[in-house]
């Protein structure tokens, strides 16, 4: 969207949420990484003034969108918001406490400990869901059900020995045991004989062997979108990259990525968005494949950004 027709958006939206904060629209830019102009109230504030408007502004939209319709914000990896967030995120909490909104975090606890203080989980609404390691019991349900997608023809009980040594190496992590059994099939091995299956001896190095069995447009196309984020979309890939070739090229490696389960597909055309289905392939996509003229590309990111 062109940042004229973007600001002339969000103006039209704050009117109608919360027109007394209208002036307040430039302070978007921190949030969005555009460039709106500043104006006459916006340029007066002093950094500690701004901080105080940009909550207030946050809070009384959505206090408002909260009055049309029930709000279900979902946030992942809290345990990597920084301190300054998660006092805004208690803030609105605490504003929208009687109105119908449910904020759903994901996060791990012991990394949560690196923030001053965990203060959202003493609020008074705030429920903790524990999600603890599988069951022997739950792990089989998982490895019988994915077997069951991998090969199809297959019947037949468990091979022996095998849900415990998945479960040995998995540690009861559903990802993790997910990984492991499509490593085996990727390579045409029999999960019947995985005693003799030499498996990568972490999460993060089975997931790098996966990348590796990609061909090398793939590899491209899964770097390119593990640098826009998490869920992206399929055009955008080729205006943030053209080097990545035509768009029929790239919606055929993304639809071999979708066929392995790495980035399954998230929205149908238009929109045509996927998303990399577990943060941590993510991260290790991120950070392990390379891609000549990395900065460029990460340069070109936010003209791309700019204009959807």
């Amino acid at each position: 969207m062109p940042l004229p027709q973007l600001m002339h958006h969000l103006e039209g939206e704050i009117k109608a949420r919360a027109p007394w904060r209208v002036a307040a629209v430039p302070l978007l830019n921190v949030l969005l990484g555009v460039n709106l102009p500043e104006n006459e109230f916006t340029r007066r504030l002093e950094p500690k003034t701004r901080q105080s408007a940009l909550h207030a502004l946050l809070e009384d939209c959505l206090k408002a969108a909260a009055q049309v319709e029930p709000l279900l914000i979902v946030i992942e990896d809290l345990n990597w918001m920084d301190a300054l967030s998660h006092d805004l995120l208690e803030q609105l909490a605490q504003a929208t406490a009687a109105l119908p909104v449910c904020f759903v975090l994901a996060y791990r606890p012991p990394q949560l400990a690196r923030l001053a203080a965990p203060r959202l989980e003493k609020l008074p609404q705030f429920t903790r869901i524990e999600l603890h390691a599988l069951t022997t019991s739950e792990a089989e349900q998982a490895i019988r059900a994915k077997l069951a997608r991998l090969y199809p023809l297959r019947s037949g009980g468990l091979p022996d020995g095998l849900a415990e040594a998945l479960m040995a190496r998995a540690q009861g992590n559903p990802f993790y045991l997910e990984e492991l059994l499509n490593y085996v099939h990727d390579r045409n091995l029999d999960p019947a004989e995985l005693s003799k299956i030499e498996l990568p001896d972490s999460l993060h190095t089975l997931i790098l062997s996966r990348i590796d069995q990609l061909s090398e447009v793939e590899k491209s196309t899964l770097r390119v979108a593990s640098i826009v984020g998490r869920l992206f979309r399929a055009q955008w890939l080729t205006g943030y990259y053209p080097e990545l070739g035509a768009f029929p090229q790239v919606r055929a490696a993304l639809d071999a990525l979708e066929s392995l389960d790495i980035t399954p597909l998230d929205s149908p055309e238009p929109e045509l968005a996927y998303l990399f289905k577990h943060i941590v392939t993510h991260e290790v996509t991120y950070e392990s494949l390379p891609l000549p003229r990395a900065p460029d590309c990460t340069s070109s990111w936010r003209p791309i950004w700019k204009s959807r």
